[in-house]
């Protein structure tokens, strides 16, 4: 895996918003993108709150995870990360269910990308700054990828 990507990026694929072209651009990278499992729990509560604001459909939000499910994307399973993400969690000040993606990160020896800019800004600080990226920068991150 070459590139950990959270939920706040994945629901740009499914959804008009900012940065939505940034996203699809990770498309034919899907083979390389991995995420927690609990990702799915978090794009089904982001898919909720849109169709409570009327910007989604049921019919919409119900397709996101067979969707993924049917994508090369790899889903790790988050149990083995809660430790790591717990400490880094504590580490960061920040919530450990974003905490996982880095915990994922860390494992794989990848990249991170992410929208979150609290987080963002956070890991920006740390020793995870050389691979964190914010998805307005998908051409550097893109550039540093490339073989």
């Amino acid at each position: 895996m070459n590139l950990v990507v959270d939920a706040s990026v994945i629901i740009k694929w499914f959804a008009v918003e900012e940065l939505m072209d940034e996203a699809d651009r990770l498309r034919p990278l899907l083979a390389d993108l991995a995420a927690p499992d609990f990702c799915l729990v978090e794009l089904a509560n982001i898919a909720w709150k849109k169709l409570l604001r009327g910007t989604f459909l049921l019919h919409e939000a119900l397709e996101i995870i067979p969707h993924l499910r049917r994508s090369r994307m790899q889903f790790l399973p988050s149990e083995p990360l809660l430790n790591d993400a717990l400490t880094l969690a504590h580490e960061f000040d920040h919530p450990v269910y974003d905490c996982l993606y880095v915990a994922a990160t860390d494992l794989l020896g990848a990249k991170f990308l992410t929208w979150d800019k609290p987080l963002h800004a956070k890991l920006a600080q740390s020793r995870f700054a050389s691979s964190t990226y914010l998805l307005s920068d998908i051409d550097r991150l893109l550039a540093d990828l490339a073989p």
